[in-house]
């Protein structure tokens, strides 16, 4: 009798090379990624950091030049234009809210959704919203709503008859003013910034075994009593993990600044970040000396940082296997 299951050697010799093909490709495709975009743009970097420009565009030899400026803008020494001391603080800024303010409540809010309680389903689709849509849309809206009364609709004029009386900011806006610039595009931050990770915190929690939530549930453990000794333990290394997300997007945030203030009124009122002052040195097409140096600086300041917060990550608690 035939045997209808047995399969030519051919058939699974052409089985075997598409795996392999498919597999190398993807390999390949990746390396060639990392090459061109990682390896290739970062060692342009390095090598413009020692350049400068001539007034007809052509690299020039500036030695070690770029990176002592770079020093003398960090330690406050230096500063002329949107070489500004004020956006390294402001990124440092948005680095502490990121950990200190929005992290947080975007755990609370997870593990909220998580315990699915009441309008647990409206309280995700609100959270989500700001993923779904645009930065850039998100920035339009926040820009008209407090852009000041002289341009039209604002939620000053609100404010006003409610009995705020700062007129400058009524008429002008946030963003026109150096103190209170920047300060709107904190709170949008934290308005934005709350649901980036709770797709990750709340995937993370349903995979928690409901036996251990239980146990400690009969045990009389309160919701907060599980979320800080049985949840937040469980699922460390997803924060961990996250949070080093948080460090590299702090370090390249410049966006949302440059959307609602402007480009060329960020450096007037104060609002620029390091990811700013990059672009917009590079894009004003002055000497790429500066930006370069001042990026590799930068880079081996935050791996540095990320090394070390990473094992003090891991000392706090250890990876939990469920």
């Amino acid at each position: 009798m035939k045997n209808d299951s047995t399969v030519k050697p051919s058939k699974i010799k052409k089985a075997n090379i598409s795996t392999v093909l498919f597999i190398y490709l993807g390999i390949a495709w990746a390396c060639l990624h990392f090459l061109v975009f990682w390896f290739g743009m970062n060692i342009g970097t390095v090598y413009n950091s020692f350049f400068t420009t001539d007034l007809a565009g052509n690299l020039k030899w500036n030695g070690l030049d770029s990176y002592k400026d770079v020093f003398l803008y960090m330690t406050g020494q230096k500063s002329n234009g949107i070489i500004d001391i004020r956006s390294l603080w402001n990124t440092l800024s948005i680095l502490f809210l990121a950990f200190c303010i929005n992290l947080p409540i975007t755990l609370l809010f997870s593990y909220m959704i998580y315990k699915k309680i009441r309008l647990h389903k409206v309280l995700r689709v609100g959270l989500y919203v700001p993923c779904v849509l645009s930065v850039v849309i998100l920035c339009l809206f926040w820009q008209l709503m407090f852009s000041g009364t002289s341009s039209g609709a604002s939620l000053f004029s609100v404010l006003e008859k409610l009995g705020y009386s700062n007129q400058k900011v009524i008429v002008n806006g946030w963003f026109m003013d150096k103190a209170t610039a920047w300060w709107g595009v904190i709170i949008f931050s934290v308005w934005t910034g709350v649901n980036g990770n709770i797709i990750y915190f709340t995937s993370a929690m349903a995979r928690l075994p409901d036996s251990v939530v239980e146990s400690a549930s009969l045990d009389g453990a309160s919701e907060m009593r599980q979320f800080f000794s049985i949840v937040i333990p469980m699922i460390w290394p997803v924060i961990t993990t996250m949070s080093i997300t948080l460090i590299g997007g702090t370090i390249n945030w410049f966006q949302p600044a440059q959307l609602i203030i402007g480009e060329n009124m960020a450096a007037s009122v104060g609002g620029g970040t390091i990811a700013w002052i990059i672009i917009s040195q590079v894009k004003g097409g002055r000497t790429v000396g500066f930006p370069a140096a001042f990026g590799v600086v930068i880079s081996i300041i935050g791996a540095v940082f990320i090394v070390f917060f990473r094992k003090m990550m891991e000392k706090i608690h250890e990876g939990v296997e469920y």
